[in-house]
């Protein structure tokens, strides 16, 4: 039979005890697909007596072009070596596609002449079939452009990154704007297609200072001037504390490549090591901070922070932590500092936590959009969720020898026993709509 999508289809068959006695039979019908079917109740038949019996199978409304091929089978209670068997066959009409995309988000950045500035988009298969896509960007300007990719492939509901980066000429005078325009378009259908529109202005990025000179007036007074005294600076006391034995220390910063390309990924690796003779208590939970052309300080996070739990720092224990970085043209002074938040009570070893600057040169010319790092903020951070330790379940072991308790035997009941045959006859497909 045929099916679409969705839909039920129904199979008769008829069946005939051909045994020389009364019997009563169970029937089971099986999907190749694992889709869900109907049998028939049990069925007591004698001798010679035929009854037509259905069967349903439900097409999921998700299926595709295809088949499905169900058993039938019908099996004697008295005695199970008594069956036969019916095929029943099923064309299936998948859904009627649907195509659909989306590109998001729109872009708009200041960027100065001589740089190139990138945007992130993603590409979204809003059908409900798999589709590919032809990706094209067109500058106003005519400025050249340089796409991670110009052809995608996606699954129905699946997303994609891609980034488009756009090349200013040196020459570009002050408050240029270009518009780029980056279009998907279906290669199935080529009126589904979406755009997102990138607005970039030429001109300089940030503020510059700006200095107002005023003439120095002098005038002659001969008047004995009156004497300042001298501030006298008090001299600190030192404040005493019990050692923790707790020391932690950044041990590394290392970046690969080491040599990065501008706008590129690379991968920053920072080690911690806690040089201390004590672990660090669970639930003592810290941060851990990379910073970029920024000196650490106190209750300041840097440009990427981790997360740290208290009782992965056990004394002597060092651990690298590693993440994504795409960094901007020119020279970078890189810094890392432990437990920024002050969490851990390291006493009298709380001035050693930094590590930096440490000299990168990135080559070429970059200008991010700030949404390829994690974004700088001074807002106050929660201490990492301590995560739970696992108690291990005991084992008990019984010391003294036990009997096992014995297997009662079951004597089977010399019975007479029917012999039953059945034969099926070819099915006929009826079809629900």
């Amino acid at each position: 039979g045929t099916a679409d999508a969705g839909n039920v289809i129904t199979y008769s068959h008829v069946i005939t005890n051909t045994g020389n006695g009364t019997d009563r039979f169970t029937f089971i019908a099986s999907s190749s697909n694992g889709w869900e079917t109907v049998e028939p109740d049990d069925l007591t038949l004698v001798s010679g007596m035929t009854e037509t019996i259905v069967v349903s199978l439900t097409v999921p409304s998700d299926a595709v072009d295809g088949q499905d091929i169900m058993h039938v089978v019908a099996k004697s209670l008295t005695d199970s070596s008594a069956n036969d068997n019916a095929v029943n066959t099923t064309n299936i009409n998948g859904p009627v596609a649907t195509l659909g995309v989306d590109i998001y988000p729109d872009g708009s950045k200041t960027a100065e002449a001589g740089t190139t500035v990138q945007y992130l988009h993603t590409i979204e298969n809003t059908g409900n079939a798999t589709d590919s896509y032809l990706i094209t960007a067109v500058s106003t300007q005519g400025w050249p452009i340089i796409m991670s990719t110009e052809r995608i492939t996606l699954a129905k509901g699946d997303t994609a990154d891609i980034s488009v980066r756009i090349n200013i000429p040196g020459t570009a005078d002050d408050d240029t704007v270009d518009r780029t325009v980056v279009t998907v378009t279906s290669i199935t259908d080529n009126a589904i297609t979406d755009s997102a529109t990138n607005i970039t202005t030429i001109g300089p990025i940030g503020k510059e200072e700006s200095f107002v000179y005023l003439p120095m007036i002098m005038t002659n007074n001969s008047s004995t001037p009156t004497p300042i005294p001298t501030p006298i600076t008090p001299t600190p006391t030192p404040v005493s504390c019990t050692s923790t034995d707790i020391d932690l220390v950044v041990t590394e910063i290392r970046v690969e490549p080491a040599n990065p390309v501008a706008g590129e990924t690379a991968t920053v690796f920072i080690t911690l090591r806690n040089q201390g003779s004590k672990n660090v208590a669970y639930g003592n939970n810290f941060f851990l901070d990379f910073y970029v052309d920024r000196v650490p300080q106190v209750m300041v996070a840097g440009n990427i922070g981790w997360g740290i739990q208290g009782d992965d720092l056990n004394a002597g224990t060092s651990k690298t932590y590693s993440t994504p970085y795409v960094f901007t043209g020119g020279a970078h002074q890189l810094y890392a500092q432990a437990d920024t938040d002050n969490t851990v009570n390291e006493c009298p070893n709380e001035n050693n936590n930094t590590l930096g600057p440490i000299s990168l040169t990135a080559s070429g010319t970059f200008i991010s959009n700030g949404a390829l790092n994690q974004i700088d903020s001074d807002e106050p951070r929660n201490t990492p969720t301590p995560i739970s330790p696992i108690t291990p379940t005991p084992t008990v072991s019984t010391s003294t020898s036990s009997t096992s308790t014995p297997t009662p035997s079951v004597s089977s009941p010399t019975t007479t026993v029917l012999t039953p045959t059945l034969t099926i006859s070819t099915p006929t497909p009826t079809k629900e709509e």
